[in-house]
């Protein structure tokens, strides 16, 4: 029987919409004034007050700014009084997209203050993840997966340019035949079963890596993470090396954090740098690998690169798209060029484009129509949001 193959493109909008009131996850636009609701932690309050002083936001603010240089100066105040001064200064920044300012952290980067901000940004968005956990509603995902990847012989690649772990753990839960180190669209040999540091143990010391059992691959179900993925732990070349893309990781396959279970977690820290020991090897320094969207296209990784030919090839042979809170930014560029390549490539037309969108307007819907050149008998919008678009199934 021929497989009827899916293909489907989820964006901020997915994770948006699955927030809980006490956990509010940022989506394009808000991630500074999101941010500003976890300023209680100091991890994040630290990283804040760093991105405000590398000057890494296009528009100025006297009073954040101000602010942020008695956060982290040799005679801080960290009073819940200041906190708060903080939390209003950032709330009513000008929105800045999330794209731009991961763009702008590596364009700044010849200044002292501005050198770390690029390592600084990556590993506040960790930590803010790291905070909310899967305290989130996760029904009307797991609804959703079961659903669609429950249909007979159907063959679904899920291209995600979310950094967070929500659809990977929803879909390890609701999946039996999606495995973590074979669901990705690449191998993934080894995995920490461990904490970043070990009790007893304290920077410095290096997690030692577990390797997976051998099994043959799932194809029918992947996720492809184009922009990289808070769960990707890869070695930093040494000496390091800074460029454009930020400092360099080695040409290595990713390690992925596990509870002892063997479910998918957060890899959660104080330190920015932490290391992990790989067989046979010295102790490696590892860094998360996200990737800044309009960069993604320059990545030599090769993981990358092959979650990247996945994508071309699933849409060449695609029957279907879909698409959940994906803007499709200007900062998107390299996939607009992709997409663009592969619908060239198509033998005939799309069958059908769902669009999921939460009061998108007539010029996005359209857009996205003559991206992936469907007409409009082909175009199903769906423009209340994901969770009531999944109660409809």
């Amino acid at each position: 029987m021929t497989s009827h193959n899916i293909t489907y493109f989820i964006g901020a909008g997915l994770s948006k919409s699955l927030q809980s009131e006490e956990s509010p996850i940022p989506a394009m636009w808000d991630f500074t004034a999101t941010m500003a609701d976890y300023l209680h932690d100091d991890v994040v309050l630290t990283a804040m007050a760093q991105l405000e002083n590398a000057r890494l936001y296009e528009h100025r603010s006297d009073d954040a700014e101000s602010i942020a240089a008695r956060l982290v100066n040799s005679s801080s105040d960290r009073s819940r009084v200041v906190r708060e001064a903080f939390r209003e200064a950032l709330k009513k920044r000008r929105p800045e997209s999330i794209e731009n300012l991961l763009e702008r952290s590596l364009r700044l980067s010849g200044s002292q203050s501005a050198a770390s901000a690029h390592q600084r940004f990556k590993y506040a968005i960790n930590r803010l993840f790291c905070l909310v956990g899967w305290n989130v509603n996760l029904g009307p995902l797991e609804h959703f997966l079961q659903e669609q990847i429950n249909q007979d012989a159907t063959c679904h690649t899920l291209v995600s340019f979310n950094y967070d772990l929500l659809l990977d753990f929803a879909l390890q839960k609701t999946v039996s035949r999606w495995m973590p180190d074979t669901g990705y669209g690449f191998n993934i040999p080894y995995c920490v079963t461990d904490d970043p540091y070990p009790t007893g143990d304290g920077p410095g010391s290096s997690v030692r890596t577990v390797p997976f059992d051998c099994r043959a691959r799932d194809n029918s179900v992947k996720i492809l993470k184009p922009h990289g993925s808070l769960n990707w732990l890869v070695p930093y070349q040494v000496p390091y090396v800074q460029s454009s893309r930020g400092i360099e990781f080695l040409d290595w396959l990713p390690t992925i954090p596990l509870t002892k279970e063997g479910r998918l977690r957060y890899w959660c820290s104080t330190e920015m740098f932490q290391r992990i020991q790989l067989p046979n090897q010295l102790p490696s320094e590892i860094g998360i690998c996200i990737l800044p969207p309009s960069s993604a296209k320059l990545s030599e990784l090769t993981f990358i690169k092959a979650s990247r030919e996945a994508e071309f090839n699933a849409l060449v042979s695609a029957d279907e798209v879909v698409v959940i809170g994906w803007s499709l930014p200007d900062t998107d560029i390299d996939q607009d060029e992709l997409i663009n390549q592969a619908m060239s490539r198509r033998s005939k037309p799309i069958q059908s484009l769902t669009v999921v969108n939460l009061n998108g307007s007539a010029a996005y819907f359209e857009k996205l129509g003559r991206l992936f050149r469907v007409d409009s008998r082909a175009l199903r919008i769906h423009n209340t949001g994901f969770v009531d678009f999944a109660a409809s199934l």
